[in-house]
């Protein structure tokens, strides 16, 4: 049997722990005489997640998690993966947002941090911290929001994001802002611990696709 990836990880239990960190490619280099910093930041930008579950007893949970594990086969396939204390927006929104990527010169170009988008609703509060994803299937991204978007009478705003877009991104392409996630990948092989009481514990490591 094949798999097509990504795959969606099972619902429950929720996660125990999430702690998540912010992936920056920086080079820096500090002189011996002087003590003066320079840093160079590359365009590697992404996630990596650490997760733990809770304590399992209920062996056809067990049995989920540990096959969805074994059908990523280590690092080969990838899943969604969201950030579970941010499924809804920070504010308030009530329009549909989408790219905004029409005109010239072209904007909403791979490697930009400015994400300009339409369909939000004049009272719409978008604030910094909020999650979006963009793209669909294995080109899915999550995002942060960096700054309160800014939203005008007409419901155009240009969101400032992080990482930057992974890729171009088309005209009116759906910006996700409830239950945004994300494509990852294990960072490493999986395992699982059991006692005698067979209650099983669960952790892992993953890392967004860029």
């Amino acid at each position: 049997m094949s798999f097509t990836y990504p795959l969606t990880h099972p619902t429950a239990p929720g996660f125990r722990r999430a702690a998540f960190t912010m992936l920056n490619v920086v080079g820096v280099s500090r002189s011996p005489f002087t003590l003066v910093t320079k840093a160079f930041k590359h365009q590697g930008e992404g996630w990596r997640v650490d997760i733990q579950l809770p304590p399992i007893k209920n062996r056809v949970r067990v049995g989920q998690w540990q096959a969805f594990f074994a059908a990523l086969q280590g690092r080969a396939g990838t899943f969604y993966l969201a950030d579970p204390d941010f499924l809804t927006p920070i504010g308030s929104v009530s329009g549909t947002p989408v790219a905004n990527s029409a005109g010239s010169p072209s904007v909403n170009l791979a490697r930009t941090r400015t994400l300009y988008a339409k369909g939000f609703n004049s009272g719409d509060q978008f604030l910094a911290g909020s999650r979006l994803s963009l793209g669909t299937g294995a080109a899915m991204r999550l995002h942060m929001l960096l700054e309160d978007a800014v939203i005008a009478g007409d419901g155009t705003a240009a969101l400032s994001v992080w990482p930057a877009l992974y890729a171009d991104v088309a005209d009116e392409a759906a910006i996700t802002i409830n239950n945004a996630r994300g494509c990852f990948r294990l960072a490493g092989d999986v395992g699982w611990d059991s006692d005698a009481a067979k209650i099983f514990g669960f952790s892992f490591v993953a890392e967004s696709e860029v």
